[in-house]
């Protein structure tokens, strides 16, 4: 994707990450893009957010290389609604 966006003269490119990216352990205090992207083990959406950030760590300093901007949105839930989002993403984690 990268090469490609390179090759055909695209001057900037945009990678939608994920919060899960983050190591853990930010929870209830803000974090910056200083913190670190180790994923959170265990987790298969987390490991190949990581395993992306990984290929871009290598590709983003090539030469000719696009600029490249990573979006990390986050999600927001309120306690209320735990319950109802439990039912959603669990039973995908939980056999």
């Amino acid at each position: 994707m990268y090469s490609a966006a390179a090759d055909a003269g695209v001057p900037h490119v945009l990678h939608m990450s994920s919060g899960a990216a983050y190591s853990p352990g930010s929870y209830g205090r803000p974090v910056d893009e200083s913190w670190p992207t180790t994923g959170i083990p265990g987790c298969a959406y987390s490991v190949d957010k990581v395993a992306a950030e990984r290929v871009l760590d290598e590709l983003s300093g090539a030469p000719g290389a696009p600029d490249l901007l990573r979006l990390r949105p986050g999600f927001i839930g309120q306690y209320a609604a735990g319950s109802g989002l439990a039912r959603y993403v669990l039973p995908d984690a939980v056999p």
